[in-house]
């Protein structure tokens, strides 16, 4: 952002020998992936990536170029998700209990400081495994504690980001990180994999039973409704499709939650505000469902701004360009690796007033209704053709887990301690907080 100020909505840097530029601001990033989509819907193939998918033979959604295998993963995921999600009370339902059994793991504290971020992410993990695998593990379980090692083991290497994607020549070197990659990832090839041709075999494709089932019966659809399409998606890729929505849907999921208690412990009165509207839609003696979500606009709010304040993915995943294009007027190469600023675009005073201060009462109307943010103003899935497909789903997530919390317990910080803090805890292109511990008082019985 202080480059920004110096240089402008556009310039450019360069990472090693690899050109890059960063793009800022509401007019910027509508040109470059609104309106020229296809000319920056690249993504930098980098030597990290190729050891991460298997010697870069299985790209999937995320990691894979703009070419048409990717368009064929992502209608395919696009096809799944809306399979998957077609019922939304079902698939409440689905999470509710895996949710639930986080609210009693929180309430057995009584009231003691603990550190909720790693329960929070032990739930999501769970409710990945029964979102996309059809069922959930106990939290002892050795292969549910390799699987939460792996994940997050790969993000956090991959967020601190390696020298040998600046320095290409480094590649012949032994260098450790690399190392640890690969054997995460092999692992990981082997327990997905394992899940993967079991759900094959078990052929529900007449009456999907998870995501994974959906995206099987997807690529089935799709294949036969054009022949050109069979065999483009390997069983590799399939695994690296199932690992990349893992990550999506834990990693930043937690981050978000976590964000979210850290911002109603600095701001009680906020807090205060949640409780009073939960209590008078939901009332003490059940917990909030799916349907009490349009009644709970505070809420929705308070869950908006939390994404906009914390900005978990500040520069967005780094594109690529596909052609020769220009940019406010700049000639941008082809191959150019492209950084979006959606930090700044969601802290611009001249759009958003205090940009700061958590303030959920910006997303409301002088009657007190949900107001959506800007959409040219508010990115916290990503923008355009690459943006995440699992926005909706990670929405439902995050209501239910915030309004069951928060519902059942009030948040403070541990008596005779400093308040934690909102520094972020740099990991690369994401942030998180850095370590914290709360105590969470009971409001009524979970």
């Amino acid at each position: 952002m202080e480059m920004e100020k110096e240089y402008g909505n556009v310039f450019r840097l360069y990472l090693g020998k690899q050109l890059a530029i960063i793009v800022s601001g509401r007019d910027a990033i509508k040109e470059a992936f609104l309106t020229k989509a296809a000319d920056f819907a690249g993504r930098p193939i980098l030597y990290s990536t190729e050891v991460f998918t298997n010697g870069g033979s299985a790209y999937s959604v995320a990691t894979e170029d703009y070419n048409p295998r990717w368009n064929l993963l992502r209608a395919i995921t696009i096809s799944a998700y809306k399979m998957y999600t077609n019922d939304v009370r079902k698939q409440a339902e689905v999470y509710n209990d895996e949710f639930d059994r986080l609210l009693q793991r929180v309430q057995a504290k009584n009231g003691e400081p603990y550190d909720i971020k790693s329960n929070i992410l032990a739930a999501a993990i769970n409710a990945f495994c029964v979102m996309m695998l059809g069922s959930r593990y106990e939290l002892d379980d050795p292969e549910f504690i390799r699987l939460a090692e792996i994940e997050s083991g790969i993000f956090m290497m991959f967020t601190e980001g390696f020298l040998v994607d600046v320095f290409p020549c480094l590649k012949f070197f032994p260098f450790k990180s690399i190392w640890a990659v690969k054997e995460l990832s092999d692992d990981r090839d082997k327990i997905l994999g394992r899940i993967y041709r079991e759900h094959v075999e078990a052929n529900r494709v007449q009456n999907p039973q998870d995501l994974t089932d959906a995206l099987i019966k997807a690529t089935k659809e799709a294949e036969e409704e054009d022949p050109s399409n069979k065999g483009m998606v390997t069983d590799q890729h399939f695994i690296m499709l199932m690992n990349e929505i893992f990550i999506a849907s834990v990693v930043n999921f937690t981050n978000t939650l976590a964000w979210g208690l850290l911002y109603l412990v600095h701001n009680p009165s906020i807090q205060d505000l949640v409780h009073q509207e939960l209590d008078h839609v939901v009332g003490p003696d059940r917990l909030p469902d799916i349907g009490d979500k349009q009644s709970l606009p505070f809420l929705e709010a308070t869950i908006n701004e939390t994404m906009r304040l914390a900005s978990v993915i500040p520069l967005s995943v780094p594109r690529k360009t596909t052609v020769d294009t220009s940019l406010l007027g700049y000639h941008i190469p082809k191959d150019t690796t492209v950084f979006t600023n959606l930090w700044s675009l969601h802290h611009d005073p001249d759009f958003w007033d205090a940009p700061n201060e958590f303030r959920p009462q910006r997303f409301l109307d002088k009657d007190g209704k949900f107001v959506p943010p800007n959409p040219e103003h508010f990115f916290p899935f990503g923008v355009g053709i690459r943006n995440c497909v699992g926005e909706s789903m990670s929405r439902i997530e995050t209501y239910l887990v915030l309004a069951r919390l928060l519902h059942s317990f009030k948040f403070e910080t541990p008596p005779g301690c400093d308040m934690p803090s909102l520094e972020p805890a740099h990991q690369g292109f994401a942030l998180g907080p850095k370590p914290f511990k709360l105590c969470a008082i009971k409001r009524h019985d979970v």
